[in-house]
């Protein structure tokens, strides 16, 4: 987050602005709907449909909504119940029969059939333990019209049924369908909000005789909404938050896979960093992926269908149902998704880049442990990242393979107080974190240590290295996941045991379905590794693992993962830039690294160099959105708010689909006096984002400095939305509660590797 002045400390005088000064701005938001993201692969034989009307589920971008509420508002659909945003299209059946019937679609799509049946979208609902716990939990305190809330995305048969609103029993088949066929392909218009922000159809759709080529196109355009094809559709549910309408007191933003992928270059904004050539894909170009199929199914095309297993990393549920075609498709999706290096070792005052080789002394010994997301378009790990368990392990051995010290090893037994895990850390109002998802108790976020995309993190470990030591030593480091903590494990597993679990697994068994048993032991996955060696004769041993990525590429991810420090720490990061400008090799990777440098001076403020080093990044990979945005946040940073915005408009012009880039130019037009250009902007990452309180903001100190008639509703709109008043004193508590919570907090912090006895 940028300091200095904002929106909200200038002095606001003057009208709203001229059209004149509004165009440039106008004029990127014409642009939006076309240019959020790259157009969809197919998923089957039909045609392809357009998805540029869709977008990110934007609005027509020159009709302006009233100015008092934020843009993206429904285009027609009926909202059926408040607590959630899912809607019907005027005059709909509300046919919940008809959602259901995935028996209708089987004949013909065997095999989609087959692999939906195994994904989580097949198992969202309340045969699902982990699931059906937290809501049952949030249900008994909460009540049942507050539970429509989940229903939206885990249960939309039930709730158009009207069965969320009585007792759920475990004999009704109807728990056990989750996101069925008709949830996805009757989605005929969808809306950036999340909380099941999508307007469905219920309606019959034409069921065609399979040798009648007229009756088939029909058939498949009523199915292929303009929607199905794009990551909007994905994140309708895949980004959430809560709220007043859930009983919470206040918003607090959570699932969000959606808006750090459209940050991302998967999304194709080259906003973030200068980068290595990464192959764009929407939710469904990764989850869905074409796999060979047979001619059984009337979707198949060239030997190929759309997988609808959907593979992610929920190891737990595939086990849990003992289906191992699953599990290796979820392997298959999490090769090569992360690395994993030691990348540097500080050992009697001396500093090593990367560690190989290093020397040392008896004494205290540092090492920096690397993890970069390289192969995940949204965080790593992602979806309910308060419910992830991925963490790392590390041992070093003597030269006769005797331990010497370790770290996070029996994470996978019992809690390992020296296991560093990505995960994000909600708060009830005592500030105790909360891990079995019982969202009605959530008031904030203290910290989240999951990675975004093409970013990375670095974490030190520390030991006393005793005199005598055989030498060389080991060093392995081991990035592990497996789908749930302890806590939730046990949680699920007594769901799945309880009388009301049985009744459910009896069910399942009844419908010709697996079970689902959470008692299962659940399976761990190894995300990526490394292996480097360290002092004397270290020079005879290979590295391993991530240690054999390019030099290059080890001090670029260190470099890069220690620019996210605290600014006091942030010259520690020269020396890796440093090494990795005299190890690069094309122009491309020494203007990656002078842009980070750029980046670097930027945060301290330092303007002169932060331009210069941008402008040799400039000269050799030529102008781009990641230049112009480093640009503008070192003019930012010392308040030349025009500068700023003149940079930032070219950063926005280059990634519209990325809100993050509206939201920076948004705050610095406020800031620089420009309201009109400001609102014009917020509005523009309002339809990306609708849910931001940042962009808010700026709308309504926008609306206030022009004296708006709506400037109230705006405000309002604005509170809502921000920031827990109690955030920093919640941080605080958490600290002092558990000292992991304050270790955690920090971007960069110390382990303490246990000594071997």
């Amino acid at each position: 987050m940028l300091t200095g002045g904002r929106h909200d400390v200038r002095e606001r005088t003057g009208a709203i602005g001229s059209r004149r000064r509004a165009a440039p701005i106008a004029a990127l938001a014409a642009g939006l709907a076309v240019a959020c993201g790259p157009v969809p692969e197919p998923l089957d034989a039909a045609p392809p449909s357009d998805p540029a009307p869709v977008a990110l589920g934007a609005p027509d971008p020159g009709a302006r909504e009233p100015a008092g509420a934020p843009p993206g508002a429904s285009r027609g659909g009926v909202r059926i119940y408040p607590e959630t945003l899912l809607e019907l299209v005027p005059g709909d059946p509300r046919d919940a029969v008809r959602l259901g019937d995935v028996a209708l679609c089987q004949p013909c799509h065997v095999e989609v059939y087959d692999a939906w049946r195994a994904s989580v979208h097949a198992a969202s609902s309340f045969d699902n333990p982990w699931y059906r716990q937290a809501f049952d939990a949030f249900r008994a305190e909460q009540g049942a019209e507050a539970s429509r809330f989940c229903s939206g995305c885990h249960d939309p048969v039930m709730l158009l049924a009207g069965a969320v609103d009585v007792p759920i029993e475990a004999t009704d088949p109807r728990a056990q369908l989750g996101v069925t066929c008709m949830v996805c392909h009757g989605a005929v218009e969808v809306r950036a909000d999340g909380n099941a922000s999508y307007t469905l159809s219920t309606s019959p759709v034409p069921i065609p005789d399979p040798a009648n080529r007229e009756e088939v196109a029909v058939h498949v355009a009523a199915l292929t909404p303009a929607p199905l094809r794009t990551a909007a559709l994905c994140g309708t549910c895949h980004r959430g938050f809560l709220g007043p309408d859930m009983h919470n007191p206040h918003f607090l933003g959570g699932v969000d896979d959606l808006t750090p992928w459209a940050r991302s270059a998967f999304a194709g904004s080259r906003a973030s960093r200068l980068d290595a050539p990464v192959e764009e894909a929407t939710c469904q170009g990764c989850h869905m992926a074409q796999v060979p199929a047979s001619d059984r199914d009337f979707a198949t095309t060239d030997g190929h269908i759309a997988t609808h297993r959907v593979p992610g990393a929920h190891t737990a549920l595939a086990a849990a149902r003992g289906d191992d075609a699953q599990r290796e498709a979820i392997a298959a999706r999490l090769a090569d998704v992360a690395r994993v290096d030691v990348a540097a070792l500080r050992s009697g005052g001396r500093s090593t880049r990367p560690a190989d080789g290093a020397r040392l002394a008896p004494g205290a010994i540092e090492l920096d442990v690397v993890v970069r997301n390289l192969g995940v378009g949204h965080h790593l790990p992602g979806g309910t990242r308060d419910l992830q368990d991925t963490w790392l392990e590390v041992e070093v051995r003597d030269a006769d393979g005797a331990l010497v010290a370790e770290a996070g090893t029996r994470h996978a037994q019992t809690p390992d107080e020296t296991a560093h895990r990505l995960f994000a850390a909600p708060v009830d109002d005592e500030a105790e974190v909360q891990l079995l998802h019982h969202v009605q108790h959530f008031r904030a976020m203290v910290f989240d240590r999951t990675i975004a995309p093409r970013d990375a993190e670095v974490v030190r470990y520390a030991f006393e290295l005793a005199p005598g030591v055989a030498q060389p030593l080991s060093v392995d480091v081991r990035l592990r996941h497996r789908r749930h903590a302890r806590a939730m494990y046990d949680a699920a597993c007594e769901a799945t045991r309880s009388e009301r679990g049985r009744a459910f697994l009896a069910t399942a068994v009844t419908l010709g379905r697996a079970p689902i048993d959470a008692c299962v032991p659940q399976p761990i996955v190894e995300l990526a590794s490394a292996r480097v060696w360290l002092g004397e004769g270290a020079s005879s041993r290979a590295p391993e693992g991530g240690a054999t990525a390019p030099a290059f590429a080890r001090l670029f991810d260190h470099a890069l993962a220690r620019i996210g420090d605290v600014s006091e720490h942030l010259d520690d990061a020269r020396p890796s830039l440093a090494a990795a400008l005299r190890a690069a090799t094309t122009d491309r990777e020494r203007a990656r690294v002078h842009l980070q440098s750029a980046r670097l001076e930027a945060r301290q403020g330092r303007l002169a160099a932060a331009l210069a080093a941008a402008g040799r990044a400039e000269r050799l990979a030529g102008e781009g959105p990641a230049i112009h945005r480093v640009r503008g946040d070192a003019y930012a940073q010392v308040w030349r708010w025009e500068d700023a915005a003149a940079a930032y408009r070219r950063a926005a012009e280059g990634a519209p689909g990325d809100d993050g880039r509206w939201t920076d130019l948004a705050r610095a037009l406020g800031s620089a006096g420009r309201d009109a250009e400001a609102l014009l902007a917020a509005d523009v990452g309002l339809r990306l984002t609708p849910q931001s309180g940042e962009l808010l903001r700026t709308r309504y100190l926008a609306l206030d400095a022009a004296g708006a008639d709506d400037a109230e509703l705006a405000r309002a709109a604005y509170l809502a939305r921000r920031p827990p008043d109690r955030l920093s004193e919640l941080q605080l508590r958490s600290g002092v509660r558990d000292p992991a919570c304050a270790r955690e907090r920090m971007p960069m912090h110390v382990h303490a590797l246990r000594p071997a006895r």
